[in-house]
């Protein structure tokens, strides 16, 4: 049983010069508490021959502190054409519970689970041509340690996998106003 705290404070804020452009910019401070008490790992098979051997884990509470930051900026005076772009952060803390029931360590303090900080970066503009709104955007999103675990074939348990990761896509919307109670809206995405 895993008991989690997560306690956060933000400052948010949203500038407009002019009516047309618009600027919003933020801080988020996290703290992350996840209680455990002492334990004794699950035998996980993967074959009849090679099983794991459970171990008894000293319970204890992991804490996660991160500081994440946001930007945005989007240009309005031109309806056929608002171009936007943001930057944003978030904290992750990966499967926590796969890394516990198939720990190798005797001391839950000892299982590397700090949390990874993602970075999200995205560009794109928003069109409208009378009943005709048209959205494109793309963004990458990147993180240096990762937010996955892997299956070790040679130990048969989960472990954290600490290698940058990647995420990058695409992404438009076209929606069609037929009158104010009917509208067709065709999306597509790629990641």
């Amino acid at each position: 049983e895993m008991d989690m705290e997560n306690l956060a404070g933000f400052l948010q804020t949203k500038l407009i010069y002019n009516d047309d452009l618009v600027i919003k910019l933020g801080i988020r401070q996290e703290d992350i508490d996840l209680t455990v008490n002492n334990y004794s790992t699950l035998k996980l098979c993967k074959s009849a021959e090679q099983c794991s051997v459970p171990v008894d884990v000293t319970g204890d509470t992991l804490n996660y502190k991160a500081t994440t930051y946001n930007i945005g900026i989007k240009y309005n005076a031109l309806p056929l054409f608002s171009p936007f772009v943001s930057y944003s952060q978030g904290a992750d803390i990966s499967d926590t519970g796969r890394l516990l029931r198939t720990a190798t360590v005797t001391d839950i303090s000892l299982i590397r689970t700090e949390a990874s900080i993602i970075d999200n970066y995205e560009i794109g503009f928003n069109s409208q041509f009378d009943a005709v709104r048209l959205e494109v955007a793309a963004y990458r999103s990147t993180s240096e340690l990762g937010t996955t675990n892997k299956f070790n074939e040679v130990t048969g348990v989960y472990e954290p996998v600490r290698a940058p990761q990647e995420i990058w896509g695409y992404e438009a919307l076209v929606d069609y106003t037929i009158n104010p109670s009917l509208k067709l809206l065709a999306t597509y995405s790629y990641v």
